[in-house]
């Protein structure tokens, strides 16, 4: 057994390591970016108050959208490939609604990984956005063009179904 502990603190003491090396280059990796930043600020600004030329304003403004083409949240890019699967799969078999155990056995047919979790949140996001509405445990995606599909409690409790204009 002591075995088995001595493996474990120098696996650990290895782990301990990596981490504080990863940490220094992480911080030497931030300094550099600061030191890229403050020279490319300081390169438009020269070109943006020295040259009036309104082909140098052009490629300003090409460079502005580079940097925010390059520094898009490819976390966000991701989650919008994910949600575009979850439209497509409520698309093509949701015609009576999907809940979310069905929505998860279809996923890895489209090579996705996607988490109970992770759905829910899209799921959440499609509604806020109107993309799609929730009848029961069902999802139902919404008609771009035309009505939306939504649940209205009747006086009586009883759920019903009816058309509404999409906002």
């Amino acid at each position: 057994m002591e075995i088995i502990y001595q493996q474990i603190y120098q696996r650990s003491e290895i782990l301990i390591r990596k981490q504080i090396e990863i940490a220094e280059q992480v911080s030497r990796l931030e300094a550099e970016k600061r030191g890229v930043a403050i020279e490319l600020d300081a390169a438009i600004k020269y070109l943006q108050t020295r040259i009036s030329d309104g082909s140098v304003r052009a490629a300003i403004q090409k460079l502005h959208q580079l940097k925010k083409d390059l520094t898009t949240n490819k976390r966000q890019r991701t989650v919008e490939a994910k949600a575009h699967i979850v439209i497509k799969i409520l698309q093509e078999h949701g015609a009576e609604g999907l809940d979310s155990n069905e929505i998860l056995a279809l996923v890895p047919s489209y090579k996705v990984e996607l988490s109970r979790k992770y759905l829910t949140a899209i799921l959440v996001k499609l509604r806020k956005n109107g993309m799609i509405v929730r009848t029961g445990r069902k999802v139902f995606v919404t008609d771009p063009g035309g009505g939306q599909r939504t649940r209205v409690v009747a006086a009586n409790g009883d759920t019903l179904r009816k058309e509404a204009a999409h906002a």
